[in-house]
């Protein structure tokens, strides 16, 4: 496989032209000509071309999360999903979420110091998307 630039923010592999907003060019040569090796190959370039920088299986914005998206997020969390429901009682939504701090978790919500600092780990990460 070589890899050059290009000046049309393409990708260009086996003649099939993807958008993308880096620029690289791949030649594979397949010496037996497997057209189906060759499909999976561009399938695969295509999902990274189309995949997002920081994925997330959350749609929409998480500001903008309903309390039943913010207590399927905290469950996704390792050794988050017990406190999950504390979220759900206290009726958190997508901008409560991301307003929370570690002395709320704690102190209001009675979550302990190690998932508290994970969740308040993965709010700042929602909020640097």
């Amino acid at each position: 496989m070589t890899t050059s630039p290009h000046s049309n923010n393409s990708i260009n592999h086996n003649n099939n032209h993807i958008s993308h907003t880096n620029s690289i060019t791949h030649n594979n040569s397949l010496s037996h000509g497997n057209t189906q090796t060759e499909g999976v190959a561009q399938q695969r370039v295509q999902r990274r071309a189309s995949a997002p920088a920081v994925t997330s299986t959350f749609r929409p914005a998480p500001s903008q999360w309903s309390v039943e998206e913010v207590t399927a997020f905290i469950n996704t969390l390792p050794g988050c999903g017990d406190v999950a429901e504390a979220f759900r009682v206290q009726e958190i939504d997508g901008q409560a979420l991301l307003l929370l701090t570690e002395d709320h978790l704690m102190t209001s919500m009675n979550i302990k110091l190690g998932p508290a600092l994970k969740i308040c780990a993965h709010i700042n990460s929602l909020k640097n998307q």
